[in-house]
């Protein structure tokens, strides 16, 4: 089976285009399958489109990530943080900088101040405060505490807090400020924010035994949402716990048909890589 999803992995990225390739790409590498395959395909997708915005960030995010030495690095990084500085996709890069932990405050030294210090909230200053996050310069404690102050604000759009949701799972969060996300009263958020911070508590979180239990029950009872299983398989494969393994399999059936009217190669993507990804933990 797990050859079969690693294969499949590949037909998507060779079918598929632009960010579902992306992602396709990304999930092999992560899972240290078939890095080489990778690299060679998105070298000829670098020749092809290293000049079409927004995807061009996507080609020289995976080829960092499957660079094999740091000259190679250093060169996507560098074309990354040029994009950000002077393209038309500073947005893509910001957030490709930050899934990458590389601050761009260290070459921007305004960046911070423009940030931290923003009266309007877009994805702009979400990602830009995840990015900002990485800058050992900066304070992790106020970079969290304007992001919570975001996902608390009943003045801000859902959108800006499904973003903080989202992105709160690759932060550390300390214990504390944990039992005070935990403590918040969920039915005040629409379910669409509902369902990234209960992946993002399964997920990163330290809630086990009863506590899992009751956060994954949440979850799964937001089953009618849209993009659910896509989500919820990432937030269940991620500690590989046993009992996860009947939604796991369920899960991946159901997003992996291609023959069903709700099909995306990019859900079939997540599932594959959400599949590996917990047979390699509950192996351990």
């Amino acid at each position: 089976m797990e050859n079969t999803k690693i294969e499949e992995l590949k037909n998507i990225l060779n079918t598929q285009e632009k960010w579902v390739k992306v992602h396709a790409a990304e999930f092999l590498i992560w899972e240290d399958h078939e890095i080489d395959f990778v690299k060679k395909a998105y070298l000829k997708e670098e020749k092809l489109f290293d000049s079409v915005p927004q995807y061009r960030v996507g080609i020289w995010r995976v080829l960092y990530q499957a660079a094999m030495n740091k000259n190679d690095e250093d060169k996507y990084l560098h074309k990354i943080q040029a994009a950000f500085q002077s393209g038309p996709d500073s947005l893509h890069a910001l957030e490709t900088l930050a899934k990458l932990k590389q601050p761009i405050s260290q070459l921007e030294p305004q960046f911070a101040n423009q940030v931290l210090h923003a009266e309007d909230i877009s994805s702009f200053e979400i990602y830009g405060l995840w990015n900002l996050y990485h800058d050992t310069k900066i304070d992790k404690n106020t970079i969290l505490e304007q992001l919570l102050n975001i996902l608390t604000d009943q003045k801000q759009s859902d959108l800006n807090k499904t973003i903080v949701a989202y992105v709160l799972r690759f932060i550390e969060i300390p214990k504390d400020v944990q039992e005070e996300i935990l403590q918040m009263d969920l039915n005040g958020l629409s379910k669409s924010v509902q369902m990234q911070l209960l992946a993002t508590i399964l997920i990163s979180f330290d809630v086990e035994g009863q506590k899992y239990e009751f956060y994954k029950q949440k979850l799964l009872s937001l089953e009618r949402e849209p993009n659910f299983y896509s989500t919820a398989i990432l937030a269940l494969a991620d500690k590989g716990l046993q009992e996860n393994t009947n939604e796991i399999e369920k899960y991946a059936v159901r997003l992996t048909d291609s023959t069903a009217s709700t099909y995306s190669a990019d859900h079939h993507a997540t599932a594959n890589y959400a599949w590996l990804k917990y047979h390699r933990l509950i192996k351990k």
